[in-house]
């Protein structure tokens, strides 16, 4: 019912809490936050807000409440978007109602008794949508005389005689040796190994200098592998292959034949194709595919985590997470973790690949060098659901596009970027319809001269951008460049003296996306060379 719900006594107020990057789909609230002093909210998507339940977004008793980058996709009620009630000194900025909204009021604001309309600081926001008018302020209503409480009767009904809660029993300790931890023998195939198991067991590996050389393994029961080298056999087969949930892989090594055979194949060399699964601790070299694919055949893969995975050498990148655009089948919920992956000896398309309708995947600290892109970001648009992606601590070094992000529609990808830093690459963003996406925290450092701008967007309505930093070379003809991308908002961006472009923006006028959308705050252009803003 609720995405995140707050509240406490009036008397014993929260205070100085910080909520970012939220993403709340089909909640009846997404927010309701309640005696809150400080609150701070920063990029928070309202998508699918069940109807009926008022105001989706509601602050109630929250004063010195701050909040930025509340986009509402859709929706439709007889409130307000933003409803917020017995609180001061509020500052909004870029709250915006999307184009599938049906809101009578952007924001309603009761104005607290005493008190005026100037507690409520609107700003960069855009609530065109709004049916009736974009901001409601609402009178304050005096305080009622209090209503003497009657004496009440006393009653000649007995009261009931409370009931005995027997004590509860404790729960079994599971059986000694149930999920037992067996060292598996280096004489012996992984597969035969596998296959005997019992569910549950964690299977550890001889030793660092014993290598299975695998034609495939598949996974179907629960279980832990643990500390393996495997050596994928031939190209046509993936060595191990997920098929069952609560299975974890750790401490592994898996390295494939690209550097020896090459018939064509592009098969992973591990795959999974079932949630409630995590790999962890483990490298991926070699892959004539991609090192690590997370796959949807059957059924839906929900629950994925994916922590410190390193890669080097394989040929379609180190990790794959895409849904089945065929049938249907969706991946959900994907955690990925302390990536980090390098060119080697051979060439390596990505770190990470995430395409065709993937929902609610947080990525953190990645780290991509030599290869073509960092993140890459792809829908074909078989599948009616967008990407939904949230990036943080991204940074490459020697690529051609930090993060790429490309759909066939303006609503393929949902997506929030917090600190991304790009040193000798070709371009740091390129982005192609992007539902109201939020880019803060960007550090380009010496770019290499090939494309327009080093922050490409087209087709990204409503787009944010904050805290930007241009640095060393600069190769491209303009720091930014915007095409068919309407509302734009930029903050805090810096071109700094050692940077040399000619443009800080280039802006490509049309009827759909005009100039005039353009919002433009605590920006530092001086060191352009001819001008801060160009119109094309």
């Amino acid at each position: 019912m609720y995405g995140i719900i707050c509240q406490t006594q009036p008397e014993i107020l929260h205070d100085t809490i910080r909520i970012a990057r939220v993403t709340s789909i089909g909640s009846s609230k997404a927010l309701l936050m309640r005696n809150v002093r400080r609150l701070r909210l920063e990029d928070v998507r309202v998508s699918a807000a069940a109807k009926g339940y008022g105001a989706p977004v509601t602050f109630l008793n929250c004063d010195g409440l701050r909040a930025k980058e509340l986009y509402f996709e859709d929706g439709k009620s007889n409130r307000a978007a933003v409803e917020i009630d017995e609180s001061k000194n509020v500052k909004l900025r870029s709250v915006v109602l999307g184009d599938r909204t049906s809101y009578p009021y952007g924001i309603s604001f009761k104005i607290d008794y005493g008190l005026t309309a100037r507690e409520l600081d609107v700003a960069e926001s855009t609530l065109l949508k709004a049916t009736k008018a974009s901001v409601l302020l609402i009178s304050p209503t005096p305080t009622p005389e209090p209503t003497p409480m009657p004496t009440p009767e006393p009653t000649d009904s007995p009261l009931p005689s409370p009931s005995v809660t027997p004590v509860p029993r404790p729960t079994d300790a599971p059986i000694n040796g149930s999920a037992p931890t067996v060292k598996l023998r280096c004489s012996l195939g992984l597969e035969g190994q596998v296959l005997a198991a019992d569910p549950y067991a964690k299977l550890v590996g001889p030793g660092p200098n014993c290598v299975f050389r695998v034609g495939k393994v598949v996974i179907r029961k629960p279980l832990t592998l643990s500390g393996i080298n495997v050596q994928q056999l031939n190209e046509s087969d993936t060595p191990v292959v997920v098929y069952a949930e609560n299975v974890i892989v750790e401490h592994c090594r898996f390295v494939g034949v690209r550097n020896r055979i090459s018939n064509g194949s592009r098969l992973p060399l591990l795959q999974i194709r079932s949630g409630r699964t995590a790999v962890e601790h483990c490298h991926f070299e070699y892959s004539s595919g991609v090192g690590l694919m997370v796959f949807s055949t059957t059924r839906k893969v929900d629950g994925v985590t994916l922590r410190r995975i390193t890669g080097k050498s394989n040929r379609d990148g180190l990790i794959t997470l895409s849904s089945n655009a065929e049938n249907g089948k969706v991946v959900d919920n994907v955690v990925v973790e302390k990536l980090r992956a390098w060119s080697g000896a051979m060439s390596q398309r990505h770190a990470l690949r995430i395409e065709n309708g993937v929902g609610s995947v947080f990525v953190d600290d990645v780290y991509a060098e030599g290869s073509s892109y960092g993140v890459v970001i792809k829908h074909n648009g078989k599948l009616q659901r967008p990407n939904r992606v949230i990036l943080t601590n991204v940074e490459v070094r020697g690529v051609n596009t930090g993060i790429a992000v490309d759909g066939k529609s303006r609503s393929s990808t949902e997506i929030s970027v917090n600190k991304l830093r790009t040193s000798y690459s070709f371009r740091a963003v390129q982005m192609k319809n992007a539902n109201a996406p939020v880019v803060y925290g960007v550090v380009v450092e010496n770019s290499l001269r090939s494309y327009a701008g080093q922050l490409q967007f087209e087709g990204c309505d409503y787009l944010s951008l904050r805290v930007l930093s241009f640095s060393g070379n600069s190769g491209s003809p303009s720091a930014i460049t915007l095409a068919n991308s309407k509302e734009v908002k930029i903050g805090g961006a810096v071109l700094l003296p050692s940077s040399s472009y000619p443009y800080a923006i280039t802006f490509y006028d049309s009827v759909t996306s005009p100039v005039g959308g353009l919002k433009l705050t605590n920006n530092h252009f001086d060191a352009a060379r001819s001008n801060a803003l160009r119109v094309i």
